[in-house]
């Protein structure tokens, strides 16, 4: 009789060959396209006795996992570093964009840049040397030096996330003006700079306009120290002597002497929407656009996108009227508006997709087809997506980028408007995270809210003459013929009765002394005589050329009639009296 075998250990044998079975013949299903770090898992890393404590507080980040880099409690005990701790959906984004004053001492600035001046001798007319902007590596050396300086200024009240520089001039006077900045040995460079901040509502919320005010007081507060924190950053920085920041709206911009442009609009405009300055991204995206209420419809005329990438890529536009919910995935329930192989201009620039149909490789692209909106509240979507033909230097996929929630609780759909103007709204969608555009709308493949960052170029009168019309096609305007041009002296009306007397009476030199009906030809011999028998080819014809006024033999009028000999030069006078006769 044979030992009969431990059930519970047949039954482990059992439990564990079932998963390897499983396992290897049916893995797991695994998002592997998420390509940034649309959720990062240390993003809601925080520090806490217990998960209660870290998530009522969310106030230390431990992205690095670690229990260490958490402070100890008040009375000495260690908080540990909890993971998923539902901090990181409850994040709230404020944005600021501003001027920033970079006051310089002007010849030891210009000495430290590219152009510093030489011993030789430089021509008067010439004009004083230009500063150098910064460049890519000191503009990144001024951002992330600002942002830690903000950071440790706000660090008890808001996170500073991104700081970003969108232009640079030296001297702007509407900036020196707003700051009263009048130093004859001073030079300034002036930036336009957003910054984005994200902060936890526990205590209370942040506007735009409050997170403006709290980092103009820092810039206030304390100038030198940002000074000499950037000093050391690179030989640009080394003149600095102080540093400024205005907000947006204190500048005022001198009036031309005459305008730039007609004060109408253009009736071809461009929507852009806000290059995040964090974006995250995936695939693609879905979103919706709609026109405001009471609006004309428009008609989308191009579009474009931002991604990472700096190479070759292909994209597939797809579109549709009517909003997209009801239609996750089904292409065929979509126009294709546009294709193409294209370069890719990098995260700070919008790539354009193309308007012209190619053959690349014997694959046919479209160009992007112009598509209409319908006006009042009317709504057009679209699905934006890279393929899969290209990949990055890295060799991961090439992601669209987008934005992360507004204000939308994540997972739900609560789309907020992510830019608008007077004709088009643009909302937020839902972010795709595989290609081909997968059907399971509620499945693992998508992030929502998500908002696409890109611009639309648009008519906003397509219709005219009408330019209040919500419908499509454009009513049907017919074409009238153009009424003739109306000449410059207007024609004399008839007599009703004929003069008994001739207006002018012709000259004996041009009349004959015939009374016959039939004139007879003058043959005067006379060199000088307007017309002769000359045979030559300047010579004037004078065959019966008579021009005869009136009335024929047997008929009766009160009219005179004359005749006279036509010329040259008596041409217009007979024409003129032929026409008053008449």
């Amino acid at each position: 009789m044979g030992i009969m075998p431990d059930l519970s250990s047949v039954y482990l044998a059992i439990i564990a060959t079932s998963f390897f079975v499983n396992n290897y013949y049916n893995p797991p299903l695994v998002c592997t396209a998420q390509l940034l770090p649309d959720d990062p898992t240390y993003a809601d890393f925080y520090c806490g006795w217990d998960w209660e404590e870290a998530n009522a507080k969310c106030e230390y980040h431990c992205p690095s996992g670690l229990d260490s880099d958490c402070p100890l409690l008040s009375n000495g005990r260690k908080r540990r570093c909890i993971a998923a701790a539902g901090c990181f959906s409850r994040f709230q984004k404020v944005y600021w964009t501003g001027y920033i004053h970079l006051s310089f001492d002007k010849e030891q600035h210009l000495a430290n840049t590219n152009n510093a001046v030489t011993n030789e001798e430089v021509p008067a007319e010439a004009g004083p040397p230009a500063l150098d902007l910064m460049t890519e590596e000191e503009t990144e050396a001024f951002e992330s030096s600002f942002q830690d300086y903000l950071f440790e200024a706000l660090k008890e009240q808001i996170q500073i996330s991104a700081v970003t520089v969108q232009e640079q001039e030296y001297n702007r006077p509407c900036v020196a003006a707003a700051i009263e900045a009048d130093d004859p040995t001073s030079t300034a460079l002036d930036m336009e700079i957003r910054i984005l901040g994200e902060y936890i509502p526990i205590d209370g919320s942040f506007t735009d306009d409050q997170f403006g005010e709290e980092i103009l007081n820092s810039v206030w507060a304390d100038p030198e120290s940002f000074v000499n924190a950037i000093k050391n950053a690179s030989s640009f920085f080394e003149a600095l002597t102080g540093i400024s920041a205005i907000e947006e709206d204190s500048l005022v911009e001198s009036p031309s002497s005459s305008p730039s442009e007609s004060p109408t609009r253009s009736y071809d405009q461009t929507l852009d929407i806000r290059i995040d300055p964090r974006p995250t991204g995936s695939y693609g995206i879905v979103f919706n656009v709609k026109t405001p209420p009471g609006g004309n419809s428009i008609l989308l005329t191009s579009m474009s996108f931002v991604t990472l990438h700096e190479g070759k890529l292909e994209y597939e536009i797809y579109s549709k009227l009517g909003p997209f919910e009801r239609f996750v995935g089904r292409t065929n329930m979509f126009d294709l508006v546009a294709s193409g192989q294209t370069t890719g201009m990098g995260p700070k620039a919008y790539t354009r997709a193309l308007e012209e149909d190619t053959v690349v490789n014997g694959v046919q692209y479209v160009g992007f087809k112009p598509v209409h909106v319908l006006g009042d509240r009317g709504q057009r979507s679209f699905y934006i997506s890279m393929t899969k033909t290209f990949l990055a230097d890295d060799g991961s996929p090439i992601p669209i980028l987008f934005s992360y929630p507004i204000s939308g609780t994540e997972g739900e759909r609560e789309y907020e408007v992510v830019a608008s103007n007077e004709e088009l709204e643009v909302y937020e969608g839902d972010g795709v995270l595989e290609y081909p555009w997968p059907k399971e709308k509620d499945g693992i493949y998508y992030r929502r809210p998500r908002g696409f960052i890109g611009s639309f170029d648009y008519d906003r009168s397509p219709c005219l003459p009408n330019t209040n019309f919500t419908g499509w096609p454009c009513p049907y305007v017919p074409q009238t013929r153009p009424t003739k041009i109306p000449t410059k002296n207007p024609t004399n009306a008839p007599r009703k009765n004929p003069t008994t007397k001739p207006t002018m009476q012709p000259s004996e030199a041009d009349t004959n002394s015939d009374s016959g009906p039939e004139a007879k030809t003058n043959n005067n011999a006379d060199p000088e005589a307007e017309t002769n028998n000359n045979s030559g080819p300047e010579a004037e014809t004078n065959n019966n050329s008579t021009l005869k006024v009136g009335v024929g033999e047997k008929e009766i009028s009160n009219a005179v009639t004359g005749s006279w000999k036509i010329t040259n030069k008596s041409y217009c006078c007979g024409l003129a009296l032929l026409m008053m006769l008449l």
